[in-house]
């Protein structure tokens, strides 16, 4: 025979007999009608023993759900503190994209004005260019003039002499 098999066996015969003791304890009681000493020592005993079973029972299921209650505040503080960072981080990330923009924003203006100040001073070299060749122009014409005149009067000397 197995050992397992053996000791489950003996098991079984120990609690069979333990059952066999109380029931012939209740018969004798309940015939004679009168508890001995002993059976008295027993009984009280057997509560005592059932009152101290039953307080740790109590004491442990305190236990437990005093640790139950550690354990559930424990999650919660750890919860806040994870949602309190993911704030943080979603603020954060707000607050950088912020900058970013605002950075991205002055940089296009800077841009914008740049170009605007390139348009303005080649606007202002056409316009120069432009003067000068008006001027060079006038002056060219009006040197042919005073040449023109200049031959004229010669003409007209030339003439009247």
């Amino acid at each position: 025979m197995p050992w397992i098999a053996f000791v489950i066996e003996a098991d079984a015969a120990i609690e069979e007999a333990d059952e066999a003791i109380e029931e012939a304890k209740t018969e004798e009681v309940e015939e004679n009608g009168v508890v001995g000493p002993k059976q008295q020592s027993e009984i009280r005993a057997e509560d005592e023993a059932w009152d101290l079973y039953c307080e740790m029972a109590k004491e442990e299921s305190k236990a437990r759900s005093e640790k139950v209650a550690t354990k559930e505040a424990e999650d919660k503080k750890k919860a806040a503190e994870e949602a309190e960072q993911k704030k943080a981080e979603k603020a954060e990330a707000a607050r950088l994209k912020a900058a970013e923009q605002a950075e991205k924003k002055k940089a296009e203006e800077a841009g914008a004005a740049k170009e605007k100040a390139e348009k303005e001073a080649e606007k202002k070299r056409l316009e120069d260019g432009k003067a000068a060749k008006e001027k060079a122009e006038k002056e060219e014409d009006d040197r042919r003039r005073a040449e023109e005149n200049e031959e004229e009067r010669a003409r007209i000397a030339a003439e009247g002499y």
